[in-house]
């Protein structure tokens, strides 16, 4: 309380206390003192708000604005004036690259989204993709341990991977016989474009074939 003349005594104003509560931006972060204080657009002025997903799209775009990296998405308290000018900003691109062109999950994956998924996805046996043999203990199949091939098929049954050597020769082998990864997909176009020209050097050249003998126009044979 703040003493006054004739000894009454006055409480901080609802105002005052108000501003003195609001000093730091929730947004920024920064220490603003007096500001003109708004409510976020992307919070209060975006129906429905911006959504986690969008933020981090278009923070993942290039050229995105730098504040993107540290800010939320959304803000129940006001921010201040700078912040509001620039989630203005925001919320535009927010209506004409994601909404209006169908929602964000029509949305092309960014490049750190889609590094995100192979690398959360990298171990998975998936039908169509290189694989490399191993483990197999029986004597006639040993053999197979360290060859790549391709993932054709699987059977819910048995739980067996239907693969596809280089040389297109089919084998039913369980997942624990198999193992995928990125180095092994870049394994497997060099072993099969190694095995298709050992494949074309061991074929006999064709013979080439005989020049049919022409004789001269008028010339008379023997």
């Amino acid at each position: 309380s703040v003493e006054l003349a004739h000894g009454h005594f006055h409480s901080p104003s609802r105002r005052a206390f108000r501003n003195d509560q609001m000093s730091v931006c929730p947004a920024c972060g920064q220490d603003l003192g007096l500001t003109e204080w708004k409510s976020d657009p992307l919070r209060w002025d975006l129906d429905p708000p911006c959504s986690e997903a969008e933020w981090a799209y278009l923070a993942d775009l290039p050229h995105a604005p730098e504040f993107m990296a540290t800010q939320a998405c959304g803000y129940m308290n006001k921010i201040c004036r700078g912040c509001y000018s620039a989630r203005v900003e925001v919320m535009a691109k927010v209506r004409s690259r994601i909404r209006q062109q169908g929602g964000i999950e029509q949305m092309r994956p960014t490049q750190r989204m889609r590094k995100e998924y192979d690398a959360a996805h990298e171990f998975d046996l998936v039908v169509g993709r290189p694989a490399r043999i191993h483990g197999l203990q029986s004597v006639s199949a040993a053999h197979l341990n360290g060859q790549c091939c391709r993932l054709v098929r699987l059977d819910e049954e048995t739980q067996r991977w239907t693969v596809e050597l280089l040389n297109q020769e089919q084998k039913a082998l369980k997942a624990s016989n198999l193992e995928v990864s990125r180095g092994i997909d870049a394994e497997y176009d060099v072993a099969q474009a190694t095995y298709l020209l050992e494949s074309a050097a061991a074929k006999p050249a064709a013979a080439a074939p005989v020049a049919e003998e022409r004789r001269p126009l008028g010339s008379r044979t023997a």
